[in-house]
């Protein structure tokens, strides 16, 4: 199979945006198990099993949605053999882009949240995750 220069330029854009894609869900996952930590209260204390508040659960399921939908997008990257593949591939990785980002976006709004209560500062009357999260002082 011979490809055009266009066509390479192509589906090498395609691969970076792909790897982009990854990053955003590498970050998700970051911003998810600190978030984790903060509600099972890890202060360097052994583990614990505690209740995980709903908001964080649907942001562990979005991610597992997300890493899933990328692996097989990765997997139609390889398949890609003409322009009609490729623009569905591009439409999907727009839409899982942006779904990403907003993932991103919710669970970073929730880690500032969290080190907003922890730190003592003032917040909405909303309960932060965990209800009872974050480190005792120390002494």
């Amino acid at each position: 199979m011979v490809s055009s220069a266009a066509e390479l330029r192509e589906l090498t854009e395609l691969a970076d945006l792909i790897t982009e894609l990854a990053s955003l869900i590498r970050d998700l996952n970051g911003l998810i198990v600190g978030l984790m930590k903060a509600a099972a209260g890890d202060c360097g204390s052994a583990e614990r099993t505690f209740t995980m508040p709903p908001e964080l659960a649907e942001l562990a399921r979005a991610h597992q949605e997300l890493k899933a939908e990328h692996q097989a997008l990765s997997a139609r990257l390889v398949a890609a053999s003409g322009p009609a593949e490729r623009t569905a591939l591009r439409n999907g990785l727009a839409a899982l882009t942006e779904r990403a980002t907003r993932a991103v976006a919710t669970a970073a709004a929730a880690v500032a949240k969290q080190e907003s209560w922890a730190s003592g500062t003032a917040m909405d009357e909303s309960t932060p995750m965990g209800g009872t999260g974050g480190c005792p002082p120390a002494r």
